[in-house]
């Protein structure tokens, strides 16, 4: 499980330190996190996984923009499988654990901006 952790200082450098902009971004991850994670189980379920690998990636950039940097990697760890075709690899376990984290990321972030 990835601790929720958001790089601060990455995420004012990435938004301009524009607070609408952060709060905007914030709220299009929460609103997409139900239609990724729905595409990435269709795409395994379909064994398709270079659509893997596309839902991914889109998810990758979605959360290195709010300083999700390392939940970003452990996708991008995903996507780099799944685009590699690795068959041993746990996509199902990773694709949980990346959901379960998100949400932590999500509220973490959440309580900061309240700050």
């Amino acid at each position: 499980m990835i601790k929720p952790e958001i790089n601060i200082k990455a995420l004012h450098e990435r938004t301009a330190d524009d607070p609408e902009l952060i709060q905007d971004l914030l709220d299009l991850i929460i609103t997409e996190k139900q239609n990724y994670h729905t595409q990435m189980l269709n795409a395994l379920r379909q064994h398709d996984l270079m659509s893997l690998a596309s839902e991914a990636h889109k998810m990758k950039s979605a959360v290195a923009v709010l300083g999700f940097d390392k939940l970003a990697d452990e996708i991008a760890d995903m996507e780099n499988n799944a685009s590699k075709k690795i068959i041993g690899f746990d996509f199902d376990n990773k694709i949980n654990c990346i959901f379960i984290s998100l949400n932590e990321h999500i509220i973490e972030l959440e309580n900061y901006l309240k700050k």
